[in-house]
Formats: C-alpha cells, sequence, structure tokens
C-alpha cells in the first residue's frame, strides 16, 4: 500500500486457503496519522483472452474494524467490477479512508497464472 506518497508494508499476514495452488489471506496495514487515501499497489498481469489488466482479488475490506462493501463510493480508480463475490484491481487501485488508522484487506483465492511469452509477428 502507498498512504499519502508513503510506502505502508503489512503488519500482519495470515494465509487462509489450504490449496497450495491458490493463495490468499489477510493483510492488516496501520495508516499514519491524516491519511486521507492509499493506493493498493500490486504485479498486475494482462490474461489473454480479456484484455483486462488485473492486479489482486480482493474478497473483503475493513477501515478501523468496520466492514467496507466492494461496491463502496470510497473505492476510486483502478478497482474492476465486481464479480463472484470479489473486486479486482488493475495494480494500482484507490481507497478512500479519510483518517482511517487500520485497513484490513482480504484477499480472495485465486489459481496461480503461468507466463507466457508474447507472440512475434
Amino acid at each position: 500500500f502507498k498512504g499519502n506518497g508513503t510506502g505502508i508494508a503489512p503488519q500482519f499476514l495470515e494465509a487462509m486457503s489450504r490449496d497450495k495452488k491458490k493463495k490468499a489471506g489477510q493483510l492488516r496495514f496501520v495508516l499514519p496519522a491524516g491519511t486521507v487515501e492509499v493506493r493498493l499497489v500490486s504485479r498486475h498481469a494482462l490474461p489473454l483472452l480479456e484484455g483486462v489488466r488485473r492486479g489482486v482479488a480482493v474478497a473483503g475490506l475493513a477501515l478501523d474494524g468496520v466492514a467496507v462493501g466492494l461496491d463502496d463510493a470510497r473505492l476510486g480508480r483502478g478497482w474492476l467490477a465486481v464479480e463472484g463475490g470479489v473486486r479486482w484491481t488493475d495494480g494500482c487501485a484507490v481507497l478512500r479512508v479519510m483518517g482511517g488508522r487500520c485497513l484490513t484487506v482480504e484477499l480472495a483465492p485465486v489459481g496461480r497464472w503461468r507466463r507466457v511469452p508474447l507472440a512475434r509477428a
């Protein structure tokens, strides 16, 4: 995460998926006082048949222990539409936190993505 231009590392990480081929977890971030918005920055990929850049699949959010809906107006640019109970980022998604101090992000379990070389013309 980046808040007010500063990188913020997760304070707590809990693996949630028992399937080793799927990665999921819960990340907790302690935000600096006065933080107005944060960006969830991650690696991203461009699935071949979709043409839409995807970062991480988010199953849930909470700010100071209160759930933030995946369709909440505080989710700004960089969030794709809700699908199947998760909301993907595009690799750089904005969330307005307006002074919140603790942000929890629950990542949805997704299969591994394979790197495929681009075809040359």
